[in-house]
């Protein structure tokens, strides 16, 4: 290699501050960094013309999807101390000044952390369909039409190759539902659907302050406890999503990955035919 020519660093730091980011960098970031994983990618031949190898693509890829997870969890974890901050300046306010009516507070900033984490939420799944790209070669640049398209697309390759990628098409079919109700929810809230988001309400009759809350496929949410189970739910589906990408796409191995870490495994029919 030339001295001018750049060497790609497959190096990754993250500094871990709750169980969120821990699991992020256990179950996404340690399993495609492994060597063993890089040696399994790479056992399959890359584009000649390419100065990168399908595994160093594929990370690339996947390191766009952990930093908007993590950028989801920012936001989550802004909206919590901002809406405390809040209900104890309301709180206070209260208490300083006779009220005779109801009244209502929608804090901006609440909301734009609420739009800010729908949106990041939808471009991790745009960053994940491009995962794909690397080892299938299909045209999967956004999570479009909640995932019809990418399960499409993945139908149209050869029937040998669609038997192996089941587990991935099965995975995307069973969690389009749920995909496209949170997105229907970010597309309300983006454009200011204020019925999905009730504000800060002091009720006089009952004398206190009752919180925001989000209204979501029919139930009432804190949003706090909307963000987290949107959150766990999206770490759960890239984790299974990734995971079936790599054994849809290696040959003769494949990896298991848990909240505990990360194997790599060579099924039993495999094994007799190595021995």
């Amino acid at each position: 290699m030339k001295n001018h020519e750049k060497v790609l660093a497959l190096t990754h730091k993250i500094v871990i501050t709750d169980e969120f980011e821990n699991r992020v960098k256990k179950e996404i970031i340690e399993p495609v960094l492994d060597q063993m994983t890089f040696t399994a990618l790479n056992f399959q031949k890359s584009d000649p013309n390419s100065k990168l190898s399908i595994a160093e693509k594929f990370f690339l890829d996947v390191d766009k999807v952990v930093f908007r997870l993590l950028q989801c969890h920012k936001h989550q974890k802004n909206y919590d101390i901002i809406e405390s901050e809040r209900i104890k300046e309301l709180n206070a306010d209260i208490q300083k000044t006779t009220k005779f009516i109801d009244e209502c507070w929608r804090p901006l900033e609440l909301n734009c952390e609420i739009d800010a984490f729908l949106t990041k939420w939808k471009s991790s799944l745009d960053a994940l369909a491009k995962t794909l790209i690397p080892l299938y070669g299909i045209n999967s640049k956004t999570w479009s039409d909640k995932g019809k398209k990418i399960i499409n697309q993945l139908n149209n390759l050869s029937a040998e190759k669609v038997k192996k990628i089941q587990p991935l098409i099965n995975i995307i079919e069973e969690n389009k539902g749920q995909i496209g109700s949170i997105i229907d929810l970010r597309d309300k809230v983006v454009h200011y659907d204020t019925e999905c988001l009730t504000p800060f309400h002091y009720r006089l009759k009952e004398k206190k302050l009752h919180n925001p809350s989000l209204i979501w496929d029919g139930n009432v949410y804190m949003p706090q406890d909307f963000m987290t189970q949107a959150s766990e739910y999206l770490l759960d589906f890239t984790r299974e999503f990734i995971v079936k990408s790599i054994n849809g796409f290696v040959e003769a191995l494949y990896i298991v990955v848990t909240t505990d870490g990360h194997q790599w495994f060579m099924p039993p029919d495999k094994i007799k035919e190595s021995k």
